[in-house]
């Protein structure tokens, strides 16, 4: 734990824009690695346009679990 205010923290699109004016992308300002672990941003991207076929398609059956 280094105390960077970016750490461990999850962020909406525009909430990351924010960080990445702020400190800049890690692979221009630590492209080698020379700086610490900072090399790129990971991203985990959700949509639920993919799902909701699917949930219209099957919208009328129910859980038959007990």
């Amino acid at each position: 734990m280094d105390g960077k205010e970016y750490r461990r923290k999850l962020y909406t699109y525009d909430e990351i824009l924010k960080i990445i004016e702020k400190y800049g992308l890690p692979q221009h300002w630590n492209d080698d690695g020379a700086h610490g672990p900072e090399r790129y941003i990971e991203a985990h991207i959700w949509s639920d346009e993919p799902i909701n076929k699917y949930r219209k398609q099957y919208s009328g059956i129910q859980n038959t679990k007990t």
